[in-house]
This record gives structure tokens, sequence and C-alpha cells, in this order.
């Protein structure tokens, strides 16, 4: 089993691995923690998320540099194609019903001969994703294991490395109870496969994650998709002197509650 510790130093690596590797778009990055794995390792990163609060708090840590953090919809990203040597996401594409427009801006704003990589959670079987679905990741979109590809070809992404691996994370067990998880009920075959367990007032499950790399690959467009009516434009953008792009705050999911993961091998 691996830790979330674990999963950033395997970004940090993947960008020195893949070189050169110099501009970095970090899609979904809340407060800029999946942003340090790059920055870490020289990388100028930009962080980039629906939600200013958790951005403000990120450049309040020292996660963002001042500047670099930029207030977008993930489905319209506001850059030129192919500006960036690597684009990245994290705890980002399950949140949403359909990856495939996410992903083909993600490739959109990556140059020629560039990387997209990915790190998300996942389900083995219907079982287990219906369980994850409604009571870890509530009125989120897991994918099975068998269904976590296609998106990324669909997108004209070419997939070059996937690690499958497992993440220990740890739920409430009062708020599992509030969504109607009566412990009873749990299918033996999912406490199982999640190696479902209780300690006190928390619960505790090993969760299966996908790490991928994918380079832009030849085919596919790299056309930017319509903007529809109301979403605002972000044409000031200036990269790479930082200047902030206010966009438009239009969630997917506004209630989504964040399971959190615990740094330490089971």
């Amino acid at each position: 089993m691996i830790t979330d510790a674990d999963i950033q130093a395997w970004m940090g690596d993947t960008a020195e691995r893949l070189m050169p590797c110099q501009r970095v778009l970090d899609v979904g990055a809340r407060d800029g923690s999946s942003s340090q794995p790059y920055a870490g390792v020289g990388r100028s990163v930009i962080a980039l998320d629906i939600e200013p609060a958790g951005l403000k708090r990120g450049i309040e840590k020292g996660h963002i540099r001042p500047g670099h953090a930029v207030v977008a919809h993930g489905r319209w990203l506001p850059f030129p194609d192919g500006i960036f040597d690597l684009v990245s996401s994290r705890w980002f594409l399950h949140e949403f019903p359909e990856q495939g427009p996410f992903l083909a801006e993600m490739r959109r704003v990556v140059r020629a001969g560039g990387w997209v990589v990915g790190v998300d959670f996942l389900a083995t079987n219907p079982s287990v994703q219906a369980f994850l679905n409604r009571y870890i990741f509530t009125d989120e979109y897991l994918r099975q294991r068998t269904q976590v590809l296609r998106p990324w070809a669909e997108a004209g992404l070419e997939v070059k490395e996937t690690n499958w691996r497992v993440i220990g994370l740890e739920e409430d067990a009062g708020e599992l109870r509030e969504l109607g998880a009566d412990w009873s009920e749990i299918p033996g075959a999912v406490k199982a496969e999640l190696w479902l367990r209780r300690k006190g007032n928390s619960v505790f499950l090993n969760v299966p994650v996908v790490l991928l790399v994918a380079d832009r690959g030849e085919g596919g467009s790299c056309t930017r998709p319509g903007r529809p009516q109301g979403i605002a434009s972000t044409s000031g953008f200036e990269y790479p002197n930082g200047k902030e792009v206010m966009g438009v705050r239009e969630p997917e999911n506004t209630n989504c509650k964040r399971p959190k993961v615990f740094d330490r091998r089971g």
C-alpha cells in the first residue's frame, strides 16, 4: 500500500524523468498540495482551481507562488494551445460524470511531445463502485478499472504508463451512518475488497488508485472547444508573468465530501 507522500514523490520523479519538462499546469489544484511535487524539483507551476479560497490558502501556506494561481473551470482552460510541457491532475477527474472534455482540454494546452499525468481513485467491481460513490466519494463518479483508460484514448492521449496501487483512507463513522451506511448491511465482499475496518470513531479502508502518464499523441483535435454562453472570458492571462485570472464559478458538485488520506502504511 502506498501513501499520499509516496504519490507526491512519484509525481516529482516523473517530472524529472520526462525531460525537458519545465512548465507545469496543475488542474484542480485546491490548496496547491498537488503542485508542490513539481515545484520541489524546480518546475514552474501554475495552480488552477475553480475555488479561489483554496488557492488563497495555498498561497498563504507557501504551496503556490504568488501570481501563479488561476481561478478557472477545468473544462475551459484559459490558455493558448500547446503552452505547457506537462499538465497534471490529482484526485480530480472522478468528480465528473464525463472526463473526456477535461482530458481534451489538458491535451490541447500541452505542447507536442508533452505529457499529461493523472492520479485518481477507482473501483475494482460494480459493488465496490456503488459503495464508494454513495458513501465515501459522495455524489461523485469513480470508474471501474476496466473503464479508466477509455476517456484518455477518446481524448487523443496515448497512455504510456499505468501504475495500479492501493491507498489508505480514514472516514468518520458518524458521517457514514448519517449517509445511511449500516455496517451490518455492507456486503462482506465489499468489506473484504476494501479491507474495511472500524476503530473507535473512524472507519479505515484501502481504495485502489491509478497513476497514469500519457503523451499528447498525434491524432485528435487541438482545437479549443467553444465556450458556452454565460462563461466568462479569461483572455487576460499572461504566462509566465503570473497575472491572476478570475474565471467563472461553475462547480459540478457543491456538496462533495472529501475523504481524508492518512499518511501511514497499513
